[in-house]
């Protein structure tokens, strides 16, 4: 049987080979500083993904998978599932490189601003299950039988994780000072990519920011409270990687304090769609690189939604509010002192946006 650690294993090369297949399809996003995030002695960077021309970091990964695939793949044509962005980045690079059949299998969950830009791209939209792991389980039949080529949202394909790796190139290209990186989420496949080039770029000493060990050696660290690391004998850490989750979903945490893998984990009811449920072989496999992961209540992801735009003057959707929202909730405690937040995305739910700017308890100055 084939090894975990190595089926699911990426490393800095397959990170700068996606690099350059990508060059050209994805944008080089901007990093700016956030005075209002930065105190205490902090500074706060946003890697802002929302200006991806899919609005999302999504692209990365579609397009170094989807180059990679043989001209007989693409004449197949291509399927996906996914809660929203990455069904909207496969649409995209499907139109963008002529693949003429393309559909997605989206949960009932899928904001109606997600599901407008899937379909304007010419992508058949097949919706299955109340949220991702309901229309995962449900798709997985109906992908085996359309004899289309399954395009992964980057938790078990490692291609396009590397994809997804290229952000934290650029991070620390456009700030060598970055010491700490905050990420959504989900299933994983964004913050393992970023943490295998993170770790692999500014390594500090033997990878002491990180909180779990590899597949070898599965027992994690179970003393440490959320968002600090390990750091052995008193050495310093190149950079710290936390996952961030919301509070709805604590998936990643229990799998990473556990050392239990969680591919399908009920949830509630959650605005951070693509934030709930189970996590991916890829992400459990690079666990030991991470940080451990910190909680994000959504009352503070509202917040960070409405001080996106009216402080930082972005458009933020709810999971790529998440990093805003740790500032604003845990502020002091985060780990390092020049903190990249990576925005993942800005397809922001109509419908929601209406009721924050309707609330005043949102639109107020989150910092006041």
């Amino acid at each position: 049987m084939e090894n975990a650690q190595n089926r699911y294993h990426i490393g800095i090369d397959d990170i700068l080979a996606a690099r350059e297949r990508i060059r050209g399809y994805a944008a080089y996003t901007p990093l700016e500083f956030s005075p209002a995030l930065s105190a205490g002695g902090k500074k706060v960077f946003l890697k802002l993904e929302n200006q991806q021309p899919v609005r999302s970091f999504k692209i990365r990964g579609v397009m170094n998978r989807l180059r990679l695939l043989t001209p007989a793949q693409r004449s197949r044509g291509i399927v996906t599932i996914s809660s929203g962005n990455h069904a909207i980045a496969v649409a995209y690079g499907a139109a963008l490189l002529g693949i003429t059949r393309c559909e997605v299998i989206i949960p009932d969950g899928t904001p109606e601003s997600k599901r407008s830009v899937i379909s304007a791209y010419g992508a058949a939209i097949v919706p299955m299950g109340r949220n991702y792991d309901e229309a995962h389980a449900m798709g997985e039949g109906y992908v085996k039988g359309s004899g289309l080529y399954f395009i992964d949202g980057g938790d078990e394909d490692t291609a396009v994780c590397a994809g997804q790796g290229t952000i934290a190139l650029e991070i620390l290209e456009q700030n060598p000072d970055i010491d700490s990186i905050l990420i959504p989420f989900g299933g994983g496949g964004l913050a393992a990519g970023i943490a295998v080039a993170a770790q692999a770029l500014k390594p500090g000493t033997a990878h002491s920011a990180c909180a779990y060990k590899p597949d070898n050696a599965v027992t994690p660290a179970r003393t440490l409270k959320p968002g600090t690391t390990a750091t052995p004998g008193g050495t310093k850490p190149g950079i710290t990687v936390t996952p961030l989750y919301s509070e709805k979903c604590p998936a990643v945490e229990r799998s990473f304090r556990e050392g239990v893998f969680y591919g399908y984990y009920p949830s509630e009811g959650s605005i951070c769609e693509a934030m709930v449920g189970g996590i991916g072989h890829i992400a459990f496999a690079q666990r030991h690189l991470f940080a451990a992961p910190l909680g994000v209540d959504e009352e503070f992801v509202k917040k960070g939604i409405m001080h996106a735009f009216f402080t930082e003057k972005i458009v933020a959707e709810a999971t790529g509010a998440v990093p805003i929202a740790a500032c604003l909730q845990h502020g002091a405690s985060l780990p390092g002192t020049n903190i990249a937040l990576v925005i993942t995305g800005g397809n922001l739910d109509a419908r929601l946006f209406m009721d924050l700017v309707g609330n005043r308890a949102y639109v107020q100055k989150p910092l006041a």
